[in-house]
């Protein structure tokens, strides 16, 4: 069992390490497969930075909702732990990748965006809440 823990991690910081780079910015892209099996693996800091409207329509289990377009959004992001992991998504990816320059001006320095958005993870199967 320690074994199989052990070869799961690696093939996922092998995942991490393959996975597109936006260019000039501090963050990767991940499939919502590698972004499902990245929120099972440990507690992480996971942001919705769609509107409150669409949030309540669904969102993923356990996300906190800061809206990319409020005039709040700075301040909200600023009470995570920079030190952690931020896992961020939207709709469609647009606004999670526009999001990272106001993440990488707060000093976080692994930030995780959900390819293609919520659209793309309910695609694929994968459950929201609402």
């Amino acid at each position: 069992m320690k074994q199989f823990l052990i070869l799961k991690l690696f093939v996922l910081s092998l995942i991490f390490t393959c996975c597109q780079s936006q260019p000039g910015a501090n963050s990767i892209k991940l499939t919502p497969q590698v972004f499902q099996d990245s929120l099972n693996q440990k507690p992480v800091q996971l942001i919705d930075v769609r509107t409150a409207n669409e949030f309540n329509t669904g969102h993923i289990d356990n996300a906190l909702n800061f809206d990319f377009k409020s005039d709040e959004f700075k301040k909200s992001i600023a009470v995570l732990d920079t030190s952690k992991s931020v896992f961020i998504y939207c709709r469609s990816g647009k606004r999670s990748a526009k999001s990272v320059a106001a993440f990488k001006a707060l000093g976080f320095k692994n930030i995780y965006e959900l390819e293609g958005g919520i659209s793309h993870w309910s695609k694929i199967n994968n459950t929201v809440n609402k």
